[in-house]
């Protein structure tokens, strides 16, 4: 059973109530670290730091010491503000 707990966790894209199957609450924030969003936004890693220091990208969390990542929510609202008007929905 963990393994299909555990296979389903990571393959599963659906919002879920809990961890795992673990009956812990998942975080409402999905952070995502440098290379998703690099391949979300197809900036390059100086690109997304010189916009996010003119404060024209979402700024990056710190999650650790080494370790940063962005918000999902505001890296995707920052790409629909940019998104062709005909392309929007």
């Amino acid at each position: 059973m963990a393994n299909n707990a555990s296979s389903s966790f990571h393959t599963d894209l659906q919002p879920s109530t809990s961890f795992a199957g673990l009956g812990v609450p998942l975080p409402a924030t999905v952070i995502l670290r440098l290379p998703a969003v690099k391949q979300r936004t197809g900036l390059s890693r100086a690109t997304i730091y010189r916009k996010m220091q003119s404060l024209e990208f979402p700024a990056a969390k710190r999650l650790s010491t080494n370790c940063v990542g962005w918000v999902a929510a505001e890296v995707e609202a920052w790409l629909a503000d940019r998104a062709p008007a005909g392309a929007r929905s």
